[in-house]
């Protein structure tokens, strides 16, 4: 439809839409995070604008390695963006252990000490989070791409860091 579609990190200063799933004064103390943001072809403004995760929201220790130097970013990122049919938006990166809970039901990874590939979908006025699936190992694991099927299947590739486990 010409509209266009943007993810990323922005500082908590970044203005969100009404009703946005996660403004900024929800970030706490946090100096921002991973955002989703819609821009209108017409009025080349943005109508959706939300933050997509309070940061610290699932339970987490932290592993104190973070990750191999070569691959180091400790910030809970989105890679990539999919739009769907029906105008929803899956968004998809890497999420540090604290935060980014998985939905009830999603598939979900028991690690809880490293950044992990996740997959979340968002309807298409950026007020809800639909799902989110955290999928890795025992390291640092990243989403950095994916596509929505026209039967709705969710198709995602990334980088696996694991030291030898199992992928969950």
């Amino acid at each position: 439809a010409g509209n266009v579609y943007l993810a990323g990190r922005a500082g908590r200063a970044l203005a969100t839409s009404a009703g946005a799933m996660v403004t900024g004064a929800q970030l706490g103390t946090q100096d921002g995070g991973a955002y989703l943001m819609k821009i209108d072809r017409v009025t080349r403004a943005p109508v959706v604008s939300t933050f997509l995760t309070v940061p610290g929201s699932r339970s987490a220790t932290p592993n104190t390695q973070w990750c191999r130097d070569v691959f180091r970013d400790a910030d809970t990122t989105p890679y990539a963006i999919a739009l769907a049919a029906d105008g929803s938006v899956y968004v998809a990166g890497q999420a540090n252990p604290g935060d980014m809970p998985a939905t009830p039901g999603a598939a979900t990874t028991p690690d809880v000490a490293f950044r992990d590939a996740f997959v979340m979908r968002v309807n298409a006025t950026g007020t809800a989070g639909l799902f989110v699936a955290r999928f890795g190992g025992a390291d640092n694991d990243r989403a950095t791409s994916l596509v929505v099927e026209p039967d709705g299947n969710v198709l995602v590739a990334g980088k696996w860091l694991d030291k030898g486990g199992v992928w969950h």
